[in-house]
C-alpha cells in the first residue's frame, strides 16, 4: 500500500528526514483498530521502525493502466 503524508508530522518522523508529501510504501499495523501504518527508514545506517496515524496520511490510490 502507498500513502503520501501530510499535516503535522511527529518530530522523530520529522528528524528521520520525513516531509510534508513524501510518498511512502506502508503495511497496515495488524494490531491496529484507527489505521495506523507501519513502515522502515534508515538514517546513519540505523534502520527504524515507524508508525504513522491516519491523521497524517492520504492513500495514493495505483494506476490504473
Amino acid at each position: 500500500m502507498t500513502i503520501q503524508l501530510k499535516g503535522d508530522l511527529d518530530i522523530e518522523l520529522l528528524g528521520l528526514g520525513c516531509r510534508v508529501g513524501d510518498i511512502i510504501e506502508v503495511r497496515p499495523d495488524p494490531v491496529s483498530k484507527v489505521g495506523a501504518m507501519n513502515f522502515t527508514k534508515s538514517k546513519s545506517g540505523i534502520t527504524c521502525h515507524c508508525v504513522v496515524w491516519p491523521v497524517n496520511y492520504t492513500i495514493v490510490e495505483p494506476e490504473t493502466k
